[in-house]
């Protein structure tokens, strides 16, 4: 796999301006971006103007921002109607004629964007802003190198592929092999990992100590269950599989956006301890309290608890960008695919009472994890202005 190296973090322009460029659906692009700034800050000793702006919220009446609203109703209730819009878009020239038709009236609101920030550089963290960016980038003649991070670890949209994309950065040789087959440069390409926080590769205080701060008792084995940021992946019957399934084990469940879900499970009377939440930034820390974590197939919470060293319980992969994930988790056994309760249940006993099991996926998990991938990828985009300036 290719990689940047950093051997002198410190970037060479003067008080750089970088522009992430997102859609806030879901919460992994989110966490995305932010560790994507907080490299940039610490490459450039926080000197970087970084901003991270969700590109359709500019313009709130705008019908891109609305139907972007719908990205979590319709992955918990309607995922295979996602899946069949995902598929149908799913194509080079597809995917531009509907991008442009659909995103022509906030280009005035991009170019004011680009134009107040002057970007040096710019990082795109969602494939359907990247046209508008980019259109807005022309219209306002500026030279800003675009740097697409893709955020998939299998199956990549054709959208993110742009033939004026200055270069592409993805996670995994599978998603390197995805976007040349949507017809990106093999050159343009490196594989540099998921970025992710800082803090879900940092030490801190030992499972133990993590669960006593929660309440929970430091010695039971413990799940940390996720449904994303929109409390999906089949969630609610996950847990109350492990809430009947008799046993020792104790559950912290993050519910995300989905207040419904939350509700409903903290009315649940579990015979062991259980710990309920909603939208969090603490995963990092919950994600170190546990043994193992059970989630749907998003890329950002499986490369979190790769970094973490946790086996990963796949409970649904959403159709289309998710697909694969399962596959890649089993492959290099880092977990199991339990897209059943019974398989919930199952593989949680079974990693329960196979510590020497536990361990050997923990070892796999932190073999895919990189730990380092957000840094890398800022110095890329840094180098890729500052190569643009000369």
């Amino acid at each position: 796999m290719e990689s940047v190296l950093i051997q002198n973090p410190k970037s060479k322009i003067q008080n750089p301006s970088v522009l992430i460029a997102m859609n806030d659906a879901g919460g992994g692009h989110r966490r995305l971006s932010e560790a994507l700034a907080h490299a940039f800050e610490r490459l450039t000793e926080g000197t970087a103007q970084v901003s991270i702006e969700d590109v359709f919220a500019l313009d709130r009446r705008s019908w891109p921002y609305r139907l972007g609203r719908l990205y979590g109703p319709t992955i918990r209730h309607l995922p295979g109607l996602y899946g069949l819009v995902y598929h149908a878009a799913n194509g080079p020239r597809r995917a531009r004629r509907l991008l442009r038709d659909a995103q022509a009236p906030l280009l005035p609101a991009v170019r004011r964007l680009v134009r107040e920030l002057q970007p040096s550089a710019v990082v795109t963290t969602h494939p359907l802003v990247q046209a508008l960016v980019l259109d807005a980038l022309e219209a306002e003649r500026l030279r800003a190198p675009v740097l697409a991070q893709v955020s998939e670890l299998v199956s990549v949209h054709a959208s993110w592929v742009e033939p004026r994309i200055t270069a592409y950065a993805v996670a995994t040789e599978e998603a390197r092999l995805a976007v040349l087959r949507h017809g990106a440069p093999a050159a343009r390409v490196r594989v540099l990992g998921l970025p992710i926080g800082p803090t879900f590769a940092q030490a801190g205080p030992s499972a133990a100590e993590t669960r006593r701060a929660l309440g929970l008792d430091p010695d039971r084995f413990t799940l940390l269950a996720l449904g994303g940021g929109e409390g999906a992946g089949k969630l609610q019957m996950a847990v109350e599989a492990l809430v009947e399934s008799g046993l020792e084990l104790q559950l912290v469940v993050v519910c995300g956006r989905n207040v419904g879900l939350e509700r409903r499970l903290q009315a649940l009377v579990a015979p062991f301890p259980m710990r309920v939440f909603g939208y969090v930034d603490t995963v990092a820390e919950l994600m170190a309290a546990c043994d193992v974590v059970l989630t749907k197939g998003g890329p950002q919470t499986i490369a979190e608890a790769f970094a973490r060293g946790r086996p990963v319980l796949v409970t649904q992969t959403l159709p289309g960008q998710e697909r694969g994930n399962e596959v890649l988790v089993q492959r290099a056994n880092a977990g199991f695919y339990v897209p059943t309760p019974a398989r919930v249940v199952a593989a949680t006993a079974r990693l329960a009472l196979d510590e020497p099991l536990r361990a050997t996926m923990s070892a796999a998990a932190r073999q895919l994890a990189r730990p380092a991938a957000a840094a890398s990828v800022a110095q890329w985009a840094l180098a890729l202005a500052e190569s643009r300036r000369q």
